[in-house]
């Protein structure tokens, strides 16, 4: 691939992480007057109607491997949306999206254990940072945050989910048909979740649709479908640092928006799990430059 067409995907890329990461500030601001499994009915289901009457064919042509394999991916999205959302009405937008993408540091660790491998030291160095970080943010001054526990269990679904998606998708193509998928999946289950639990209803100002329309537009519709696109083409380490600008964005947002601050220990923990996200991808990219300096 040409270095042009390359650093353009890198640059799709970062927009979709960064398009990703605003989900959460939107979703806790539509969290203050409507319910969890609201929203996620009507951002989701939107999105998923949106995007099946774009490709309908596309997904009439689907086999019904792939259809199963889109609605078990579903429901393990609406566990991880699920708690990330109830996350977020019991603790910061911010520290919510960082512990749910300490994640990224799970799914090698899993699946080194899945094939009896042993994890990397740098893996396990990335994994203590993580686990340290989240400590120090799920226990401020000593007192146990239950949100933040939530988070951490949906970055063990997202985990999950992650791992799932790259052993039932084997095609760029199957890729992109469970996508639409596993939006509509989570979309019914949520649907389900509110009649019986909820007390379902639309927004009521112009300012909730706005935001109910860029979580559906830019976070969802945009995010979901162009990910897997530039993902496909873009290296693993690349990919692992782009992702730190998801929980860097929704971490900036909720300081800007909802004036959420860390404190020193805060701030310190952030920086932890980021280095945590981005340090195996760090290595892998200056490791062989390294190499190759020493051999010349």
């Amino acid at each position: 691939m040409k270095k042009t067409n390359r650093r353009g995907l890198e640059i799709l890329l970062a927009l979709v992480m960064m398009a990703r990461g605003t989900s959460f500030i939107f979703s806790k601001l539509l969290l203050e007057t409507m319910s969890t499994f609201n929203v996620l009915a009507l951002r989701f289901g939107i999105a998923f109607l949106v995007l099946a009457a774009l490709f309908a064919r596309h997904l009439y042509r689907t086999s019904r491997k792939v259809w199963l394999a889109g609605s078990l991916i579903g429901f393990l999205y609406f566990l991880v949306m699920s708690l990330e959302l109830t996350a977020l009405t019991m603790a910061d937008t911010g520290s919510v999206a960082l512990t749910e993408h300490t994640s990224i540091v799970m799914v090698p660790l899993a699946t080194a254990a899945l094939s009896r491998g042993r994890p990397n030291l740098v893996m396990l160095l990335s994994a203590f940072l993580a686990v340290t970080g989240v400590g120090m943010l799920t226990l401020p001054g000593g007192n146990l945050s239950a949100g933040l526990l939530i988070a951490l269990l949906s970055a063990i679904c997202y985990a999950v989910t992650i791992i799932v998606t790259d052993r039932l998708t084997h095609s760029p193509a199957e890729g992109f048909a469970v996508g639409i998928i596993q939006l509509g999946t989570l979309a019914l289950l949520a649907s389900i979740a509110s009649l019986f639990l909820e007390s379902p209803h639309l927004p009521s100002s112009s300012a909730q649709w706005g935001m109910l329309a860029v979580l559906v537009v830019v976070c969802t519709v945009f995010g979901f479908t162009f990910q897997p696109v530039a993902q496909a083409r873009v290296s693993a380490e690349i990919t692992g640092l782009l992702s730190a600008l998801n929980p860097a964005v929704a971490a900036i947002l909720g300081a800007l928006v909802q004036h959420e601050q860390f404190g020193w220990l805060g701030v310190l923990a952030v920086a932890l799990i980021l280095i945590a996200i981005t340090l195996p991808s760090w290595l892998r990219i200056l490791t062989p430059k390294a190499i190759n300096r020493s051999a010349d």
